[in-house]
């Protein structure tokens, strides 16, 4: 798992450089908490997470037997303030497409999907899994190079002395994301 996790992360920022508990994946997300393009809003522990434009960011790979999609957005309130959430998706398929409507969770086996918080003040603090996630693709433009979609994750992170961080990332939103595809 470890080894999927690491290429993951290094396909998610190559990309970009510039057990399940489904209770609160099923939540009903307000899209009018951003009303923009190129926006991203989440909860984090019930803290507004905002990020756009030059923050945000994301990458969708298509290969034969496998496709993956990779969002990053970054919120910058200072120099020692940065927090940032990133989505990584493979779908191990051929001929697989990205379309409106799709719902990804990871209970398919062909599906990898995780999600993960981290805030540039608890560096030494290191993913463990998601108990939970889930994601919407609830609008991709093919023409204009635009995706939109909902999420809820859950995270447990822990230090290296094993102590634990829950992070329960809720009312995830990201609004006509401009993205780079191969």
């Amino acid at each position: 798992m470890k080894t999927i996790l690491k290429i993951s992360f290094l396909f998610l920022c190559i990309t970009l450089s510039c057990s399940s508990n489904n209770d609160i994946v099923d939540e009903i997300i307000d899209d009018s908490k951003i009303n923009t393009d190129n926006s991203f809003f989440a909860k984090v522990n019930g803290i507004d997470f905002n990020s756009s434009e030059k923050f945000v960011g994301a990458s969708i790979a298509y290969s034969p037997g496998a496709s993956g999609l990779a969002i990053i957005a970054t919120q910058v309130e200072n120099i020692s303030s940065s927090k940032a959430i990133g989505i990584t998706l493979s779908v191990v398929e051929d001929n697989f497409e990205f379309k409106n409507g799709m719902v990804f969770t990871p209970t398919d086996s062909n599906i990898f999907l995780i999600g993960v918080y981290r805030e540039l003040a608890n560096e030494d603090y290191e993913f463990v899994e998601n108990v939970s996630i889930r994601l919407e693709i609830t609008n991709i433009d093919k023409v204009n190079k635009l995706i939109s979609g909902k999420f809820n994750f859950i995270e447990i992170s822990k230090d290296e002395i094993g102590n634990e961080k829950t992070y329960t990332v809720t009312d995830g939103i990201f609004k006509g994301i401009s993205y780079t595809d191969d």
